[in-house]
């Protein structure tokens, strides 16, 4: 089985979701997960490889701008016509409390040539979210392995 967790980056939420679901968030320090708030990682459009599981669960996370719900519904229309199933590919959307905000600031920041790696102020939105994130994942997984 392979998760794909959505956001508008790859980078961000989406990828601390995928770090949660693996069970390898690094002592809730952000800035330790591999290609964290990393714009260009998030700019190549290419599912970002989080790793596998316990279970083997291959883990992604991919980067959809502000077309999250139109990229959810093409991804598991393109599953379809590719004879997957649903418990071969998982798509799941993470939507946090401030998303439109702490997009928009973080490609904002990246477009005026902020070195690519997320501002202080993201990093600190993203952790004090990271109980409502924490809850979500484990929500999903309990579900999906359920």
């Amino acid at each position: 089985m392979k998760v794909l967790f959505i956001a508008p980056t790859a980078v961000h939420q989406a990828l601390i979701a995928g770090n949660i679901f693996m069970g390898g968030l690094p002592e809730d320090n952000l800035n330790d997960i591999k290609d964290f708030g990393d714009m260009r990682a998030d700019a190549t459009g290419i599912p970002l490889y989080v790793g596998k599981d316990e279970t083997g669960t291959e883990v992604y996370t991919l980067g959809t701008g502000s077309e999250m719900s139109m990229l959810k519904k093409t991804i598991e229309d393109l599953r379809y016509i590719l004879d997957y199933t649903e418990e071969d590919l998982v798509v799941y959307p993470i939507e946090i409390k401030g998303e439109p905000f702490l997009s928009l600031w973080a490609k904002l920041l990246a477009q005026l040539g902020w070195n690519y790696e997320s501002p202080t102020i993201v990093t600190k939105i993203l952790q004090q979210r990271l109980p409502e994130l924490r809850t979500i994942i484990e929500d999903f997984k309990n579900e999906l392995y359920r």
